[in-house]
């Protein structure tokens, strides 16, 4: 028999081994089993990618700043802003549109020409008064024009005035026009939506353009500026020049005619290539190649 205190080694073989089975603890309980410091930090990673893969707006490991909020919300606004001008601008048109059916193509159409001073009316005709009588020139005229306005009376002044006065009532009418009806009329009763009143196209700079046509004296010059200066013995090309000037002064209209025929001619060439630069955007060179190839 076993001393008493003393288990039977059959009793010890039969018992269950609970030295490696370790118990929950009040410490334990509630956490997920198998995971530690390394497996919540891995985690935690995990959650920080997620958030920055989704795309909130914000910075990469931190939050917006409310300097960048700022510059997001005065962005929008503008944005907000201008499209709401565009659709005020666009409902103001589409208004004009309605009414009249007539609106100006562009930005670019005619606008009224501004009102003309008491002074600009005398100006302009007292300086080429001047240059005509005293064969002086346009800066002198001008200066001298001034000197006549200041000197003169009140009374002489009042009918440059008068002209102003109607040039401020057209000025008015035509813009007060143009806001209602989307066009104005000129003093010849045309539109100025009228094709031939619109302003010339701007084309961009390094255009290839036609040439401006020859004057018919150019024609006369380049045609006998070489013979007169053989004929006479003159040395110098400008002495050829001006003895030209001198001939084509002295010349009678039928002397002058083929030299006129030809400068009708070519006036009749640039027409043409303008009017296809306005069409096509090109011209068709003498040779019969685009302008817009070169």
């Amino acid at each position: 028999l076993a001393a008493e205190g003393e288990e039977s080694d059959d009793s010890r073989e039969d018992s269950p081994d609970i030295s490696v089975t370790k118990l929950d603890t009040p410490k334990d309980k509630g956490k997920s089993p198998g995971k530690g410091a390394k497996g919540k930090a891995a985690d935690k990673k995990d959650q920080k990618k997620g958030k920055e893969a989704s795309g909130d707006g914000k910075k990469p490991g931190g939050k917006e700043t409310s300097r960048e909020a700022d510059k997001k919300k005065k962005g929008a606004a503008k944005e907000d802003s201008k499209e709401a001008q565009k659709k005020k601008k666009g409902s103001r048109k589409s208004e004009t549109d309605s009414e009249e059916g007539d609106t100006p193509e562009d930005d670019n159409a005619l606008k009224p020409k501004k009102a003309s001073s008491a002074w600009i009316y005398f100006n302009t005709e007292t300086v080429l008064k001047l240059k005509e009588k005293d064969g002086i020139s346009h800066k002198d005229a001008f200066s001298k024009s001034g000197e006549l306005w200041k000197a003169m009376t009140e009374k002489a002044k009042a009918p440059y005035h008068k002209k102003a006065e109607a040039d401020q009532k057209r000025a008015k009418d035509q813009t007060e026009m143009l806001e209602k009806k989307g066009y104005f009329l000129l003093d010849d009763g045309s539109k100025s939506t009228d094709a031939k009143n619109l302003p010339k196209k701007k084309w961009p700079e390094g255009t290839l353009m036609p040439k401006k046509p020859n004057s018919a004296y150019i024609y006369f010059s380049m045609a006998e500026v070489n013979k007169i200066k053989e004929k006479e013995k003159l040395e110098k090309h400008t002495d050829a020049m001006k003895r030209a000037g001198e001939i084509w002064s002295e010349m009678s209209d039928k002397e002058k005619k083929p030299f006129i025929k030809l400068r009708e001619k070519d006036v009749a060439r640039y027409e043409k290539q303008m009017k296809e630069m306005e069409t096509n955007g090109f011209f068709e060179m003498d040779d019969g190649s685009k302008s817009s190839d070169y």
